[in-house]
């Protein structure tokens, strides 16, 4: 193996495992934690229009929808233990609103370090099992539940109430040394991949919103906009429909998320990066009212620390002075 290729491995190995402190994970982890609780509360909201005998997604209904589309063999793998349920009592809404409270304890529970990785995971999967189960109703928020909570269970359990004491004893003796280095990798391992994993999504995100006309002619914004019952700014005969207005959101949108990210991963610009992600989750929450969308999105961007790796040209003269 020649000396650039076995440099260029380190990197990589030290990009994913190397030891990092725990509290971007448990920042992050919290957060997710949040989001994960208010998507359980506001699940519960039309849970009797929706999921009870006779209703649009009972699971007789969904069956039959399923069948009538040619669905069988793609939803065939979405496992949830609520259709054992239902196929065993049938649907009934106390099932659901005490599965969904259950995930609202779990989400408390993991994000002040309780239950160990068993817990993490036990989330994890009653988050999946729900979007599972409203399959046709399940959108973004879901898949970005799904990979955030994914991430964080591989690291070891935290408390946020350590993180905030710990902060706290810094602050109030500023020349104390920092805590140490965990030594389990997951902790870096989490981190990144769930930092890489809110990097391929903006890429995405970015890619598709190019790929549409209405983001090049400058109605993006006005075409993102909630229906009027649930719009929070008010748009119609409104300052927004000037003409330069929503022409410049659309524009902002297009190219603060991409930018925010690229500076997020710099180290020198990392806090502006921060702050342009969270600008573009408040646009896309206020314009939209896709506030839980919003929310999971700058959850998984507090994991991005960029990494100070040296450049290779460097290192490789210090390997070869060791040798």
């Amino acid at each position: 193996m020649s000396e650039t290729t076995k440099i260029e491995s380190d990197a990589w190995m030290r990009f994913w495992f190397a030891p990092q402190s725990d509290s971007r994970l448990t920042l992050a982890r919290t957060a997710l934690c949040v989001v994960a609780a208010a998507y359980f509360v506001s699940s519960m909201t039309d849970l009797s229009y929706w999921f009870v005998d006779g209703r649009p997604a009972a699971a007789g209904n969904l069956a039959m929808f399923v069948r009538a589309s040619g669905l069988d063999a793609e939803t065939r793998w979405m496992l949830s233990p609520l259709y054992l349920i239902d196929a065993l009592i049938g649907c009934k809404a106390w099932v659901y609103y005490t599965y969904l409270l259950a995930g609202v304890a779990l989400s408390g529970v993991v994000i002040f370090g309780k239950g160990g990785r068993v817990a993490q995971w036990i989330l994890w999967g009653v988050l999946v099992g729900w979007a599972n189960r409203i399959v046709m109703l399940s959108g973004l928020v879901e898949t970005l539940l799904s990979l955030g909570l994914f991430a964080t269970a591989i690291g070891p359990p935290t408390s946020i109430v350590g993180l905030l004491s710990v902060g706290a004893s810094r602050s109030g003796d500023p020349g104390s040394d920092p805590p140490q280095q965990p030594a389990d990798w997951t902790v870096g391992f989490a981190t990144r991949l769930l930092a890489v994993q809110f990097t391929l999504i903006a890429v995405l995100t970015t890619a598709t919103m190019l790929a549409s006309n209405i983001w090049w002619n400058g109605i993006g914004a006005y075409a993102l906009a909630a229906p009027v019952q649930d719009r929070y700014l008010q748009i119609t005969g409104g300052w927004f429909e000037r003409e330069f207005v929503y022409e410049a959101c659309t524009h902002v949108l297009v190219c603060l998320l991409p930018l925010g990210v690229a500076l997020a991963w710099w180290r020198e610009r990392y806090y502006l990066g921060k702050i342009f992600i969270g600008v573009w989750c408040l646009m896309v929450a206020f314009l939209g009212s896709h506030w839980l969308y919003a929310a999971a999105m700058f959850s998984m961007a507090l994991a991005i620390e960029p990494l100070a790796l040296k450049p290779l040209s460097h290192r490789a003269e210090i390997r070869s002075d060791n040798v």
